[in-house]
Order: C-alpha cells, then structure tokens, then sequence
C-alpha cells in the first residue's frame, strides 16, 4: 500500500515537474501570459528597435533634407555676393570716354587737365591757342605770348601796338602811361616810369619825362 502511495505521489511529481518544464515552451498553465514570453518581449523589443531605426532612418533624411537646403541658401549667398560684387566693380570702373578732365571740360587749375593745361580765360582744359585765341597767361598760347591787353595770343609788337607789359614789345619797352610799345620818351613825353624817359627820370607828379 505504501508502495503504491509513494509510486503514486513520484508519478505526480513527475508530472509536475514535466508541467513546469515546458510551460516556457507550451504555455501551459498560461505561465508565459498569453504568449508574451522574455523571447517574444525580446521579439518585439527587436521590432521596437526596428522602428527606432527606421524613425532614425527617417531622421536621417529629414537632416540630409535640411542640410541640403542649407547648402542651397548658401549656394544663393554666394550667387548673390558675386552680383552684388560685380555690379559695384562696374559702377566704380573709369570712364575710357576721357570725360572729366578732358580737351572742353570745366577747370580752374592745369592739374585738373590731362593735357596738363587749363586755360584761364575760357576755364576749360585744352591745348595751348593760336594767335588771337583767348589766353590770360603766356603758357596758354603758341606762341608763348599772351597780349594782357588784348588778352589773345599774340607775337611780340611793334611801336604803337597795344601793351602791358614791356615783353609784350618787340623793343622790349612798354610805356605804361600810354598802354603802347614805344621807344624811350625825350623830355615831356608821357611816362609812368623812369625807364620810359631817355633822361631815366619821370617827373611822378606831372607824369612826363624830365
């Protein structure tokens, strides 16, 4: 009877030994809750970490997207810093035309003119006037003689021409009493220097010649 009892309570734990075995593997007595064993969790944890990878996937290309973008607006900076660069190089390029400066434009000092001559008279830039252009300095004409009185080019004059200057007098004498190129005065000639009176004395206060 004993014997019988212990075989008994032997088969019944074998039984329940079998029974906790494989109820990791066959889910009896719903050990493994419906299914969601550690290996299934695993599984899914896998799955989880799967679309972990693929919103990181999806981040990737989100970035690479905004990156690009990114380099596009730094693609239009450039584009837009070279217009912007040309135009000021265009804007500040010289003018080949030769205007401001040239023959006929406005001046008040030779410096201004290319040629390197202003004309004081007219107060433009040109070459040096023939005779009987307008001058009011020597440098101004051709000739290198400019007749202050007439205020044109001129070649030095003769007795009686009009003057100002004793250079302006082919005899080197300009009476300055007169405005005329003349030779030296006898006595009472007019005079406004002594140099214009053969005695070389101009009585100042009459203005003629001693």
């Amino acid at each position: 009877m004993r014997w019988i009892v212990l075989s008994s309570s032997l088969a019944l734990a074998s039984l329940a030994v079998a029974a906790c075995g494989g109820s990791s593997g066959s889910g009896l007595f719903g050990g493994c809750d419906g299914g969601n064993c550690p290996a299934a969790d695993g599984g899914t944890s896998g799955s989880s970490g799967g679309s972990s990878g693929w919103s990181s996937s999806s981040g990737g290309t989100s970035s690479g997207s905004s990156s690009s973008s990114a380099g596009g607006g730094s693609s239009n900076g450039g584009t837009s810093g070279a217009s912007s660069g040309g135009t000021a190089d265009a804007s500040t390029k010289p003018d080949a035309s030769g205007s401001g400066g040239g023959t006929g434009q406005p001046c008040a000092r030779d410096v201004e003119c290319p040629s390197g001559m202003c004309n004081w008279k007219l107060n433009v830039c040109g070459p040096p006037e023939p005779i009987g252009g307008p001058c009011s300095r020597d440098v101004e004409c051709q000739s290198a003689l400019c007749n202050w009185k007439l205020e044109t080019c001129q070649n030095k004059g003769a007795l009686g021409d009009v003057c100002s200057r004793d250079v302006e007098c082919a005899a080197g004498l300009c009476n300055w009493r007169l405005d005329q190129c003349a030779a030296t005065g006898a006595t009472g000639a007019p005079c406004s220097r002594d140099r214009e009176c053969a005695s070389n004395v101009c009585n100042t206060a009459t203005n003629a010649c001693k």
